[in-house]
This record gives C-alpha cells, structure tokens and sequence, in this order.
C-alpha cells in the first residue's frame, strides 16, 4: 500500500492538460469513491489527473499487412466475407470488446470511463517497430515506471450513473501491479450489510461457460435476487475494499443478477475471471497480437488495440482513423506532445 502511496503522491506530469472541459472533468472525478486504503481519495483529487472516455481517445487498431494497411476503427467491418465473418477484427468480440465481465450486459445500463496519472517529468515513449508478419513498422508505446491507469465501471440506472468497481495497473519495472476495488469484498460481508439494513438477501448458485481460447471453462456464480433500489444505492456509496485475491463465494471470482439494478449489473459475467495477476495479464498482454495469431482460418485483420498491456490509450489523432477501410494517413497527436503526454523517439 504504501509504496502506491509514494506513487501517486508523486505524480505530476504537464500543467493539468485536460482531454476533458473541466466540469466535466470534476463531474466523472466526483464518480471515482474513497477507498479504504486511500489511494482512490488521492486519484480523485489529483490535478494533473486525465480522465478520458472513447470520446476523446475513439478506438483504434492498426493493421500493415499489406491490403488494407492503416488506422482503423473496430466499428467498421473491414472483411469482405461479410455477413459469415461478423466482426472483421479481434476488437469488437470477448475479451476485448467490453470492459472484462461486461460483454453480456445491455449496453444501455453500463458506461465506463478510464484515468491515467504519469510520474514527475515522465512521458508515454512512442517508437515503430516491424512486427512479425507486417509489411511496415507498427506504431508501439510504453508508460514509464510508477504510471497508474485506471478503469471506472458504472451501473447506469434511471438516469443516474452509480460506480461499482473500479480497476487500476500500476507500471512496475516491465509488468503491471493490479488492484480491483469493489464496495464489499465477499458474499458474507454483503449479506450482513444487507441484514443490517433490515433486508434479507438471497441468491442462487447460476453456472456460466465460456469457451475463448484466453478463458475456458465453466464456473459456478451467485445470482443475487432484487433488494430495493434505496439499499442498492446505499450499498454503491460505501467506501470500496481492494478485493485482489479474494473470492466472493467459495470459487466464484464475483457475483452476478438478473435485476435491473444492484450492486453488480445485471448479466455481468466476471465470475469468468478470477481476481490475480496473473488472469488479467492472460488477456492484457495480447495487446497488438494479430487476428491471425488467433484463429488463420478467419477473414478478419488487423492487431489487438493498444499496447504494453493498456487497450484503451493510444497516441493518433482522431483525423486518421479510418472508419471505412481506406487509408486516412498516420498522424500523432500534436497536443499530445505539446503537454508532455507522449514523447517520439
């Protein structure tokens, strides 16, 4: 804990450049909850703080093969074995098209938004390199040591966004630390929240199979049944726990509901994933694999999004993100390089 600390007591980076105006930049840093061990209290208050949605940083992946070469968006399918091939890239299906657990929740009940804190006087490097396969060099980026990225999950319900968990990497040497913060750290903790609320909470064992390559395998979940909306909301304003390691039932990883609204979306399927390390560097680390490296027999192109393990960030300017397949040149993004965000070398 308190080597994290020391991190984000350090980290200042730029002049406060913002992708974000700044009320809206305090409206989502307001939507980031105290944490038990503090370190949530000190992101969120942070000035040099960058906070970012697909908005502002649009999906991208790149693909210099040869044929179609360029900066795409995974939104458009760029196969021509259209309707068989549904997707034409990796980025749009399990486990890279959702924050993980997510792919199965309705897309109008969740949003999720992401931060990134660089140290002292740091930058993003962005460098190219030929990867295996490729015609010309890949565009790739690495977050100097002591970065923290984060994801901020969130229930959207009756107009109102409610956080539930929120997921941090820290940059070690090479790898990333992880840490995943929830408002109750098991079942039995929940299950006495609600008993001292005056409401009882009952759920049932629910089964759920998934078959990707990166994650396989059946595991059993809870189910919870419907408490009322008053306790949900309660229960979503506690401060959070860092639940790495922990299970939240016997060998399920996380809890799942078929309500409209609880602590946990309804459909959410992370009990797939159990909560180490090492299971999210399994899916982090495909960053800028080819689709080929999955499955050759498939009309689809193009890399896994994203790069040394973080999916969502990367350095081009929206202008040259193709969203019909065409090539719309490679551009870094100016103010970028301006604020200190990325340096090119």
């Amino acid at each position: 804990m308190y080597g994290l600390l020391f991190v984000v007591a350090s980290l200042v980076n730029g002049d406060g450049y913002k992708l974000l105006s700044q009320e809206r930049h305090d409206v989502l840093a307001s939507h980031i909850p105290d944490s038990k061990d503090l370190i949530l209290n000190r992101i969120r208050k942070y000035p040099n703080l960058l906070i970012y949605t697909s908005k502002e940083i649009p999906e991208a992946y790149q693909d210099w093969t040869g044929g179609l070469p360029g900066i795409h968006s995974p939104s458009y399918n760029i196969s021509a074995a259209k309707p068989q091939e549904k997707f034409g890239n990796p980025n749009v299906e399990f486990p890279w098209g959702h924050p993980a657990g997510t792919e199965l929740v309705p897309n109008d009940s969740m949003s999720s938004f992401k931060f990134i804190l660089l140290p002292k006087g740091e930058s993003i490097k962005v460098y190219r390199k030929l990867l295996d396969g490729d015609r010309r060099s890949s565009y790739l980026w690495e977050f100097p040591k002591g970065s923290i990225v984060g994801e901020v999950l969130q229930i959207y319900y009756k107009e109102t966004h409610y956080t539930f968990e929120i997921r941090l990497r820290k940059k070690e040497d090479v790898n990333w630390k992880i840490s995943v913060y929830r408002p109750f750290s098991n079942l039995k903790e929940f299950g006495q929240y609600c008993k001292s609320n005056g409401v009882d909470l009952y759920y049932r064992d629910e089964r759920i199979s998934q078959s990707h390559q990166i994650f396989k395998g059946d595991v059993v979940t809870t189910s919870l049944e419907k408490i009322p909306d008053s306790l949900v909301r309660k229960a979503l304003k506690e401060t959070f726990v860092n639940v790495l390691g922990q299970e939240w039932h016997g060998d399920a990883h996380a809890a799942t509901t078929n309500a409209d609204f609880h602590i946990v979306p309804k459909n959410y399927q992370a009990a797939t994933i159990a909560l180490t390390s090492n299971s999210c560097i399994r899916c982090h680390e495909s960053v800028l694999k080819h689709a080929n490296d999955f499955d050759f027999r498939r009309d689809w192109y193009g890399r896994v999004r994203g790069s040394d393990g973080i999916f969502s960030f990367h350095p081009f300017d929206p202008s040259c993100i193709s969203y019909s397949g065409i090539y719309q040149g490679e551009k870094i993004r100016d103010e970028f390089i301006k604020n200190g965000i990325i340096k090119i070398e």
